[in-house]
């Protein structure tokens, strides 16, 4: 009901709207977009489910990054296969046929250098979690920053996750192709999190650029061929099961007898999820 309030604002110069959940009335809301007949739209995917309803919707999908090739294909499968079959747009907007992955990011010319760099990545990673874990807590009674320095002495905390764009050129271009050839439409890369250090954070991305980037950006005409075959039905996308793949918005694995759905929960946790998985 919001969507169908809000949205025709964009390019109606006077909107009424009176629905189930929302009354407005006729009113001339100023300004209007840039960008005709507005912005993008995309919803962010906490749950991986929420990237079906996203494609059912048209809408972009931003989601965090996928643990393995397999979840990657599986998700990237479902939203296409739903985007295309299963469309229902809830007002006259533009669709956004894309999915896009955030992932934490570091790039130097070691992978010890990168992971070195990247301790404010995965601080704010840690702090999520034992929030999601313990929390909420009273107000000045947890110290996130003393918790963590002695998390990172722990196995759990020695542990490097295997999934984040974290460590050299090589590493993360081996990690970027993986994501490539799922079809994933975009990248978003986290650099700055936590204590990063700007320099490291400029550095990073100007060593991604030169090094990483370019072949990337060089094969990008076969990945929006490849979408508009799949947009035009010229190419038929398997039909995968997603549920091994599935985990709820705190990490939690919807089905607790699934090894790829509780390996998804990140290695920088220490959660006991996390830990309990070889």
């Amino acid at each position: 009901d919001a969507v169908r309030c809000t949205l025709p604002m964009f390019w109606n110069h006077g909107w009424e709207y009176e629905g189930e959940f929302f009354k407005f009335p006729l009113r001339a809301v100023v300004p209007k977009p840039l960008q005709k007949p507005h912005p993008p739209l995309w919803v962010a995917c906490s749950q991986l489910d929420t990237i079906k309803y996203a494609a059912h919707r048209g809408m972009g999908s931003l989601c965090f990054k996928f643990v393995s090739l397999d979840a990657a294909r599986a998700w990237v499968n479902a939203y296409y296969n739903n985007y295309v079959h299963n469309l229902e747009k809830l007002a006259d907007y533009q669709t956004n046929p894309n999915i896009a992955v955030v992932s934490g990011f570091m790039c130097a010319e070691t992978d010890d250098e990168a992971w070195a760099k990247a301790d404010g990545w995965t601080f704010f990673q840690f702090a999520l979690q034992l929030y999601n874990k313990e929390g909420p807590f009273e107000p000045g009674t947890m110290n996130f920053w003393d918790r963590y320095q002695e998390w990172k002495q722990t196995p759990a905390g020695q542990k490097r996750s295997g999934s984040e764009l974290i460590g050299s050129p090589d590493t993360i271009r081996e990690r970027l192709m993986e994501l490539e050839r799922s079809n994933v439409d975009q990248v978003i890369l986290l650099n700055q999190a936590g204590k990063n250090t700007h320099e490291d954070i400029c550095s990073s991305l100007e060593l991604f650029a030169r090094e990483v980037m370019p072949e990337f950006h060089a094969r990008h005409g076969e990945q929006e061929a490849w979408k508009a075959a799949v947009l035009a039905g010229e190419i038929e996308l398997e039909d995968i099961d997603t549920d091994p793949f599935n985990f709820a918005a705190r990490g939690k694995p919807t089905l607790k007898s699934s090894k790829e759905a509780r390996n998804m929960i990140s290695g920088v946790t220490g959660r006991p999820e996390a830990q309990s998985v070889a």
